[in-house]
């Protein structure tokens, strides 16, 4: 049987989220589907996994407040859950559901795949909004923020990196407590160590260490400074794509990871950060509950089309928010069979309130590029 991802979010906002509300709630999932970007591309001797796209937005007084959408690649091995993207219009109350959010995606993905799940997300603060009542995040504040918010989930392991800062230069802004490892799991874990790049970081929409992978697989020098052979144009497709993948595993992944801390969009003057959670599967038996058989959902064409209706909606203002909501309920409704399916309206929350805890972190230290260099490997003989 299928386990339902909305009661799920139902369930624990109930039992979880602090305060007293009313929300309504959507949880819109695609069918599998594969799509044309691989998600380790440089590598042809790991086969494309299957995709399915989550959406959950909380509505309260009438109002769109927040959203999360997240992707989930099936592997045989295990699932990866990448948080494509976070928003809110200003006009929800707090806390935030969305740490509900992300808990529920995990249960459900753990209870329907019987698999261990790797949960993987790049932390980037906005530009800021012309909406007034939109509290914008700092880049200091978002990176705490995502670890409060997974502070309370139980993975088998977790880890927390801000590219270019050392362990020491980061405690000042977030802290390692909670049984936070700081790095990244592919220098930690034994059976990962021995990977090369290509098969060993995913590649995902809208993240620096993709337009890394990149850069490195179509490097024509080497890290010693030599110069590559580059594969003439009439070569095969074949040969390119060998060209590319010996090209990335020039680079080992203690430089991937020094050297990503360098790039623009990691230092910039904005703290950047990565957070990767290890969920142990809890039935290795996979023989009823992971079959395509019961995959469900709507089709992937028109999850797009109602994720455009979204993200092209006006929430600037309040009034603009409520029109924009109810013409997006009024939508999904026209277009989505059985949409009792996917949306769960008046959901009583009715909890204590939580009390604030006064963050002990030092003040943040202006942060100076420094780029080292290198000597260089002595040539071979």
């Amino acid at each position: 049987m299928v386990v339902s991802l909305l009661e799920i979010v139902k369930c624990n906002l109930e039992s979880k989220l602090a305060g007293n509300r009313t929300l309504d709630v959507k949880t819109l999932i695609s069918n599998f589907t594969q799509i044309k970007q691989q998600l380790f591309p440089f590598d042809n001797s790991i086969s494309n996994p299957d995709i399915k796209k989550i959406l959950i937005d909380f509505t309260e007084s009438e109002t769109l407040s927040s959203a999360i959408e997240v992707h989930l690649y099936k592997l045989e091995d295990k699932v990866i859950l990448y948080v494509s993207k976070v928003d809110s219009t200003g006009f929800g109350k707090t806390p935030s559901p969305i740490s509900i959010a992300v808990e529920s995606i995990i249960e459900w993905s753990k209870l329907s795949f019987k698999l261990d799940i790797w949960l993987h997300i790049f932390a980037r603060a906005q530009n800021a909004e012309k909406n007034g009542k939109k509290r914008v995040l700092t880049d200091t504040q978002l990176q705490r923020w995502w670890k409060r918010t997974l502070d309370d989930l139980k993975p088998k392991s977790k880890w927390l990196f801000l590219p270019g800062y050392t362990q020491d230069e980061a405690a000042g802004i977030i802290k390692c407590d909670n049984n936070w490892i700081y790095g990244n799991p592919h220098q930690s874990i034994t059976d990962l160590k021995d990977r090369k790049l290509s098969s060993l970081i995913p590649y995902f929409d809208d993240d620096p260490k993709s337009r890394f992978l990149d850069e490195l697989a179509n490097s024509t020098e080497a890290l010693d400074g030599r110069a590559l052979k580059k594969p003439r144009k009439e070569n095969t497709q074949e040969e390119n794509a060998d060209y590319k993948r010996n090209a990335l595993d020039r680079t080992s992944i203690e430089e991937f990871w020094e050297r990503l801390g360098f790039r623009q969009e990691c230092a910039s003057g904005r703290v950047t950060g990565f957070f990767f959670l290890h969920f142990k599967s809890d039935d290795q038996d996979t023989s009823n509950e992971n079959k395509k058989d019961d995959d469900y959902g709507i089709s992937i064409e028109l999850f797009h089309r109602i994720h455009d209706l979204l993200t092209n909606s006006d929430f600037i203002s309040l009034d603009s928010a409520k029109v924009a909501t109810t013409s997006w309920n009024d939508n999904i409704n026209s277009l989505i069979d059985n949409p009792k399916l996917y949306i769960s309206h008046q959901v009583i929350v009715n909890n204590p309130e939580k009390l604030k805890v006064k963050e002990n972190v030092e003040a943040v230290k202006p942060q100076v590029l420094t780029v080292r260099k290198k000597k260089r490997p002595a040539s071979e003989m």
